[in-house]
């Protein structure tokens, strides 16, 4: 199940929770208030630092303002955690990732550079087993820099101690993972699922449908 499917799962559960309270609300209200509240609070979860999960309970909070409902701490702190909870549980790889980690694991180092708050982006790497399937994990939450900064992506570099162009970024968002490899001196490939048309000045090396399309470029195959 993917990250759509898990928040969708997310925000049932929180539902679940919120009608403990307010059996009134309706799970059509719920989802609305929640999406429109995820939308108010977008533009923030890029920034560094523990940021993630107090966005978190601000779009609860915001989300229960909508309903125009009590924003009591403690319903906010429920929900919140009613929706990652689930989100973990029923989160889960793409199949395409994991044939291609399965392919590259044993050719190439590999690593995550993720943002959000240390111990949400750290329970879902745990959560699919990513630790033991690459080398290197860096968080936004936890390094304090976050994408599109290139400096996270020159974090990378030096950990494994190699130059700019020995590496490929793979990620799906057009602005904190194409332009900030790009921008690190990086090649970057932009994962586009939904086959969307490409944001003016795009610059990715590499534009993919499927994970799998990447293997061919790298000289792999699904039999590793």
């Amino acid at each position: 199940m993917g990250w759509e499917s898990a928040r969708a799962k997310g925000i049932e559960r929180a539902y679940q929770t919120l009608t403990d309270r307010h059996p009134e609300v309706a799970l059509s209200e719920w989802q609305r208030a929640f999406d429109r509240a995820s939308e108010e609070v977008a533009p923030f979860w890029e920034e560094p630092v523990e940021r993630g999960l107090p966005l978190g309970h601000e779009r609860t909070r915001r989300a229960l303002g909508h309903l125009g409902l009590d924003k009591d701490p403690e319903l906010v702190e429920a929900l919140t955690w009613a929706f990652y909870e689930a989100v973990l549980e029923y989160l889960r790889l793409f199949p395409d990732a994991d044939e291609v980690l399965s392919a590259l694991r044993p050719r190439f180092v590999l690593g995550i550079i993720t943002n959000g708050p240390a111990d949400v982006q750290r329970a879902k790497i745990e959560r699919l087993r990513l630790q033991e399937r690459v080398d290197h994990v860096l968080i936004s939450g936890e390094l304090g820099i976050a994408k599109p900064d290139p400096r996270i992506f020159r974090r990378a570099l030096e950990l494994v101690e190699a130059p700019p162009e020995a590496f490929l970024f793979v990620g799906d968002h057009p602005e904190a993972d194409v332009r900030g490899a790009k921008e690190a001196g990086l090649w970057a490939a932009w994962v586009n699922r939904k086959g969307l048309p490409p944001p003016d000045g795009l610059e990715a090396d590499l534009v993919l449908r499927s994970l799998t399309e990447l293997l061919p470029q790298l000289g792999a195959d699904a039999r590793g």
